[in-house]
């Protein structure tokens, strides 16, 4: 709901709401972030996540489509993105050394899109302070 509140410009329900899921979902950092991807269950700072199959053929696929990522490289594009990746734990999470992709496609509502909506909030509310804040 804080997401549809935010599209329709309603910053102070969106507001309301983004912040009682953050709250019950607070952000995660370290192990604690990469084991969220890594779960099959919805975990840390994950609201939702949709890569739970009930069919065993959809699952295989999936892993297929995997497979099949693998055997390209990471674009230097977005490898150019990390300012500091020796100190970004996504970035290890993203690629192997050669370059091969070890994040598994996954859609997801986390936390941290929700502290971006209380930040976008507190900007259009023109509380430039509050947004900066978080």
């Amino acid at each position: 709901m804080a997401r549809l509140y935010f599209w329709i410009q309603d910053w102070d329900y969106a507001l309301l709401k983004a912040n009682g899921l953050l709250q019950k979902y607070p952000l995660v950092s370290g192990n604690e972030y990469k084991n969220m991807f890594e779960e099959l269950e919805p975990k840390g700072s994950m609201i939702f996540k949709s890569r739970i199959y009930s069919d065993p053929s959809v699952e295989d696929s999936v892993e297929d489509n995997f497979v099949t990522l693998k055997t390209r490289p990471v674009n230097k594009t977005l490898i150019d993105l990390f300012d500091n990746a020796d100190d970004d734990i996504r970035f290890g999470m993203l690629m192997n050394e050669s370059r091969q992709t070890q994040k598994r496609p996954v859609a997801c509502i986390r936390s941290a899109e929700m502290a971006f909506i209380i930040a976008e909030c507190y900007y259009h509310k023109n509380e430039k302070g509050k947004a900066l804040d978080m």
